[in-house]
């Protein structure tokens, strides 16, 4: 049965809008693709009910910072640095991608962050060479119903387009992309440009792309890792969202702060790869982040396990700090678990000017709602719901999601997907990069152990 109604009853409400407040056993109604109304014993006899018993509902996740096209090298990169992934990911795989391998990454990426409960995710779409590359990766982020931005990047060729670049930003294909699919800024997924920072180009092709991107009126997100950024002062604005920023001076940080704009901290990537987050510092200047799992050839692929590590790094950092300065641990914890959840939720959306319709689940609001399973053992008892999201809650605890009213994953499985098409195609795109840029040595126990299944079904 389906129908432009739908009920969530009896679930355990986190709305995050403070003027609504949390509700232990309440309903939710969805109308078309935006919530009526939210509260106990709401009536609608004609909708279409969703048992919500044993559940928490709360808003869908924002994943702010996403490279899915890396899908195929899950964890290549795991024990690689900075400059090794440089290396392999971008130097040695990535020119080697084709549009067919673009989007099984994509198309993957974009259904496990459903599963996972991540409604909204942010493309930033490095490796686009050809015209191809950029249809294939659209292709595969509507087929999978996320909501979204398509961020247009440059290619994978990092001594090209990533090293002190004076390359400025191929203009003509953005202007295609844009016309061809985003010819309005209503649609589930929308126009961004992924710009490179101050660290990777010159200012004068710096200038010209934030140029570039305004002109086309896009929502603007770019890498940030160190110092340079004073260089660009009259460009900074609200429209951008920074990512990572790890080596920004507090003067840069203030920048950002005044000018309106965000900065995404992707927490995992960066306590191993990006001389580890910045959150701190942003809480320490009156800055609230947002979250993302960025990439696939190093990091997990859930906002569930971002929101854990980023809140225990930060209340480590405080701790760290007061036993310096006063020899004892903290009095109080000043970073909650709700804190978290908000900057996994509501701050993601901020950061990309959509919070008007995301974020948190109020009235005339879009239906973006996750209901998150907490009847299993290792989520009982439940004593605080939030803490329970944020500290025990995976991937495996996501029982329902909806994406502007339309159920995308129901009792615990993706709604309409081949998935073994899916793996299917990643697995085959796997073998020809494989093939082409010859087999990682600390890949070869997975071949090794693939080949001699094939033989004993044989």
């Amino acid at each position: 049965m389906t129908s432009e109604r739908k009920l969530i009853t009896n679930a355990c409400v986190i709305t995050l809008d403070p003027q609504l407040g949390d509700f232990p056993c309440a309903d939710i109604l969805v109308e078309g693709d935006k919530i009526a109304a939210v509260g106990p014993h709401l009536d609608a006899p004609d909708a279409e009910r969703i048992d919500g018993t044993g559940m928490i509902a709360v808003p869908g996740f924002v994943d702010g910072h996403r490279h899915t096209w890396q899908t195929i090298l899950r964890h290549m990169n795991a024990d690689m640095t900075f400059w090794e992934y440089y290396a392999n990911e971008l130097g040695r795989y990535g020119p080697l991608h084709k549009p067919e391998h673009r989007y099984a990454g994509v198309l993957a990426g974009a259904l496990e962050s459903l599963d996972a409960g991540t409604t909204t995710l942010v493309e930033y779409a490095l490796c686009v060479e050809e015209p191809e590359d950029a249809d294939s990766a659209v292709e595969a982020l509507r087929e999978a119903g996320i909501r979204g931005f398509y961020c247009h990047g440059v290619g994978a060729d990092w001594k090209k387009w990533l090293n002190n670049s004076d390359l400025p930003h191929p203009a003509e294909e953005a202007r295609r992309v844009r016309a061809k699919y985003f010819a309005s800024n209503d649609g589930l997924l929308r126009f961004g440009m992924a710009l490179r920072g101050p660290q990777f180009t010159t200012p004068a092709v710096n200038r010209r792309d934030f140029d570039l991107a305004r002109d086309l009126g896009a929502r603007i997100t770019m890498h940030l890792i160190g110092p340079g950024l004073q260089a660009m002062r009259d460009y900074v604005g609200p429209d951008t969202c920074y990512v990572h920023g790890t080596l920004c001076t507090d003067l840069e940080l203030e920048l950002i702060r005044d000018s309106g704009g965000h900065v995404n901290v992707a927490t995992e990537g960066e306590m191993n790869k990006h001389f580890g987050p910045m959150t701190k510092r942003l809480l320490d200047k009156g800055m609230r982040p947002s979250l993302s799992v960025d990439g696939g050839g190093t990091s997990s692929n859930d906002m569930f396990m971002v929101m854990r590590l980023t809140i225990q790094e930060v209340r480590m950092r405080y701790l760290e700090e007061h036993w310096q300065k006063f020899g004892k641990p903290l009095d109080h914890l000043s970073v909650t678990c709700r804190d978290a959840l908000e900057w996994g939720t509501i701050e993601g959306a901020r950061a990309f000017g959509i919070e008007d319709l995301i974020g948190t689940l109020t009235p005339g609001k879009q239906a973006d709602i996750v209901l998150v399973r907490h009847d299993s053992l290792h989520m009982s008892p439940v004593n605080h719901p939030i803490a329970s999201l944020v500290s025990m809650a995976g991937a495996r605890d996501v029982d329902t999601v909806l994406v502007a009213g339309q159920v995308k994953k129901r009792d615990g499985k993706l709604v309409g997907v081949d998935l073994e098409r899916v793996r299917r195609k990643l697995y085959e795109a796997r073998d020809e990069l494989f093939a082409q840029g010859g087999t990682p040595e600390h890949c070869n126990l997975r071949q090794s152990y693939v080949q001699a299944a094939k033989a004993a079904s044989s």
